[in-house]
């Protein structure tokens, strides 16, 4: 490292250079363990108790707004007691 007139430290090319490369083979060793972190969540899957509460929560939605007609801005509610629609 040498200092400019200004009294700032600069580096030398190959000096510069070679922090190129070290910063590019750790963002590389980062960017495999990112991966290999993120391979195991994924091969991990979804717990069946939550897969099925998002179930149950889809249907749920589904059943409670249900478009009646086009354009005609009603809205179909089905009324879980009885298992009938009211409009």
């Amino acid at each position: 490292m040498t200092q400019n007139g200004n009294g700032k430290h600069i580096l030398r090319s190959a000096t510069l250079d070679e922090d190129l490369e070290a910063i590019q083979r750790r963002q590389r060793a980062i960017g495999r363990r990112l991966r290999g972190l993120f391979d195991d969540i994924v091969a991990e899957g979804v717990p069946d108790e939550f897969d099925e509460l998002l179930e149950r929560l889809e249907e749920s939605e589904e059943r409670k707004l249900q478009p009646v007609g086009r354009g005609s801005g009603e809205v179909r509610i089905r009324s879980e007691s009885r298992g009938r629609d009211a409009y």
